[in-house]
């Protein structure tokens, strides 16, 4: 099947400007002769010819095809002729190329799946909720999103923790906890992050499926003071976590 697109019957000026750019670079010599404009602001044709391992007149054909793709600019002292870059064609290109490197980056980032990570803990009303929402809270920049579980869910999320992640402009208010064996055989799941501090040996250290397992774990918080020291040392960790996780 041929798709067509809204710009098949036309090229843009852009698309025609950045081809050029691949034509005028498409051999090593020309990249030499415009990196040692660059570096001398002005060069003669025997100047250029001399630091390139070609024949002087395969050289002077490269000059010339930048020269006449409007790539230099060339003055002369009545004896000698300078070549040196044409600023305004840089200018020009580098917003095309700028907007065509970040439309394919943005493509990328659209279609790429996001790492999915899932905390455990006992109650699943605390420590593991905390971290599910600050990590779903920094689901955009760092293409992550977060679950969480326990071993023996309780009734309901913990009033403090909520609260206090309100505090950071969190709402964990509509979390509630959740069994692990909602997540068992969910091979999607990439990272498994274990968040039980007095409760360890009811968390499991193996969970099926994942690709890796963390060991994190926090105090069970009791007053108001333990809940902030607890959401902000979760923070903390999960901040540089996420700074060490593989972009996709």
């Amino acid at each position: 099947m041929v798709v067509h697109s809204k710009h098949d019957n036309k090229f843009t000026q852009q698309e025609i400007q950045i081809s050029e750019l691949g034509r005028l670079l498409s051999h090593p010599a020309r990249i030499r002769v415009m990196n040692l404009l660059l570096e001398n602001k002005s060069m003669t044709s025997s100047e250029i010819a001399s630091s390139i391992p070609l024949a002087r007149t395969t050289v002077l054909q490269h000059i010339a095809a930048l020269k006449d793709g409007n790539w230099l600019n060339t003055s002369s002292d009545g004896s000698t002729i300078q070549y040196n870059i044409n600023g305004a064609v840089f200018n020009s290109l580098s917003h095309d190329l700028e907007a065509l490197f970040q439309n394919c980056i943005n493509s990328v980032q659209e279609k790429s799946d996001p790492i999915k990570i899932l905390f455990l803990c006992t109650g699943n009303s605390c420590r593991s909720q905390m971290a599910e929402g600050f990590i779903n809270a920094y689901a955009d920049k760092y293409n992550v999103r977060a679950f969480s579980a326990g071993t023996r869910p309780a009734k309901k999320v913990q009033p403090m923790a909520i609260e206090v992640m309100a505090e950071k402009k969190i709402d964990i208010s509509g979390h509630y906890p959740k069994a692990e064996k909602e997540f068992i055989g969910d091979r999607s799941i990439d990272l498994v992050i274990i968040v039980c501090d007095q409760a360890e040996k009811e968390c499991p250290y193996v969970f099926p499926f994942s690709k890796h397992k963390i060991f994190m774990p926090f105090k069970d918080p009791k007053t108001a003071e333990e809940f902030r020291e607890v959401r902000d040392s979760i923070q903390i960790r999960l901040k540089h976590l996420m700074e060490e996780l593989p972009t996709r």
